[in-house]
């Protein structure tokens, strides 16, 4: 389902990470651990505009892609790694589910709801 949202042949392609080597340092300045900065400035864009293309098409009800873009990632991506940071011993039947259920949460939100016709009865 994911596949399908994100278009298979339409992957992001700007997420970019800065390595960090076993002799680098990665202490600060106060001695805290420097974080690994990701950047995703062009794959979040990417997400926007395919739900932008949803929206446009009347699949999904937004006016503003770009934060429905960060709703879906928190529902997902933000989530399956709070729920299990160290990728190495994460379990991936439960990330599989946990973006799952994100991605389904995201279409109950953001899905277009359809009104009945005047003068038709259910």
């Amino acid at each position: 389902m994911l596949e399908v949202f994100l278009g298979a042949e339409d992957q992001p392609t700007g997420v970019g990470v800065q390595s960090v080597g076993p002799d680098d340092d990665v202490e600060g300045a106060s001695g805290a651990a420097a974080e690994v900065h990701l950047d995703t400035d062009a794959a979040s864009q990417d997400l926007a505009d395919r739900i932008a293309h949803f929206a446009g098409t009347g699949l999904l009800d937004t006016d503003n892609p770009r934060l429905a873009a960060a709703h879906f990632s928190a529902l997902t991506i933000l989530l399956a790694y709070e729920r299990q940071p160290i990728p190495a011993t994460a379990d991936p039947e439960e990330v599989r589910q946990t973006m799952a259920d994100g991605a389904h949460a995201f279409i109950r939100a953001y899905a277009t709801r359809s009104v009945p016709a005047r003068g038709r009865s259910r």
